[in-house]
């Protein structure tokens, strides 16, 4: 078990190991947020990091002591959206708190607005990462059929001749719908979240301030692209359950192999996961350490 558990944790170490050599290198060149700040930020990391954790030991559990049916199942309904609620919970944390400057002195009035403070590169990461997900759902849900089981469009059938055929799940629209619900409600809140860091005027301590505002900005982007990169990595992961589908026929002289159209594709979707999920999990983690930056501010 304890060799089954590592491997399924492995993105999760090996995302956070990433995120700590990261902040060690960069720890001296990030302000230092303000105390409620700083405790929402590393709550919001923890979030992401705890979900994924969780998501991937209920496969070791359940194979090796008797874990409740009604958890086995919530957890094959719910994976995939799992990482993108994570995300919602996350930049819900990230916007607080939510207050206008009052401070003495002459303030910044100048108007800013969604992007005011965020980088480019990952206003891009973002956009493109959004993209490759909606195609990759497009693709899969157009391959699903109904299970005949459910009625529910997360089948996925190959007619192999002779009123024959074989089948498993897939990635489809019973599930992707509303994780491309979710996916639009996280695309919101993160533009909101970005709007509500941007708003108020700036403090009197400009520099400061505009350091603070800027590395709140992006984490809430590191947020909403850590969520969707982990999305991506469970659909991965089920797309490769699906394309490692095969059978078997005996015929009169041998049995005959079939293989999905997508077999090849297998080793690419199952290192693409583990890919993104340990991207994921870094951009998490790295939120959650920028709590304990060691750059002094005067800002407030």
């Amino acid at each position: 078990m304890l060799s089954l558990t590592l491997r399924q944790l492995a993105p999760v170490i090996v995302g956070t190991v990433l995120a700590v050599l990261w902040w060690l290198v960069q720890r001296r060149g990030t302000p230092r947020l303000p105390r409620l700040v700083a405790g929402l930020t590393l709550t919001a990391g923890l979030v992401g990091l705890l979900v994924e954790s969780a998501l991937r030991l209920i496969g070791p559990l359940a194979l090796n002591f008797d874990v409740p049916d009604a958890i086995v199942k919530l957890h094959a309904d719910f994976r995939f959206i799992a990482p993108l609620a994570a995300g919602l919970i996350g930049l819900g944390l990230l916007a607080l708190p939510w207050r206008h400057r009052r401070g003495s002195g002459v303030a910044d009035l100048a108007p800013r607005g969604l992007f005011s403070f965020a980088r480019g590169g990952w206003v891009t990461a973002v956009a493109a990462l959004t993209a490759l997900v909606l195609v990759v759902t497009v693709a899969a849900g157009a391959a699903s059929e109904p299970d005949p089981a459910t009625g529910h469009y997360s089948y996925y059938v190959i007619d192999l001749g002779n009123d024959t055929s074989m089948g498993t799940t897939i990635y489809g629209w019973y599930y992707s719908l509303p994780a491309l619900i979710a996916i639009a409600a996280l695309l919101t809140l993160a533009a909101s979240n970005m709007i509500l860091i941007a708003r108020p005027p700036l403090d009197t301590t400009r520099s400061a301030d505009t350091s603070i505002r800027a590395v709140r900005t992006r984490n809430a982007l590191a947020v909403t692209t850590g969520a969707l990169m982990l999305h991506l990595a469970a659909v991965l992961g089920s797309l490769a359950g699906t394309a490692s589908l095969h059978a078997s026929i005996p015929t009169e002289l041998e049995a005959t192999k079939f293989w999905t159209p997508m077999a090849s594709l297998v080793p690419w979707f199952q290192a693409l996961a583990i890919i993104a999920a340990t991207i994921g999990v870094t951009l998490w983690a790295s939120v959650g350490l920028s709590a304990f930056s060691t750059r002094t501010t005067t800002a407030p």
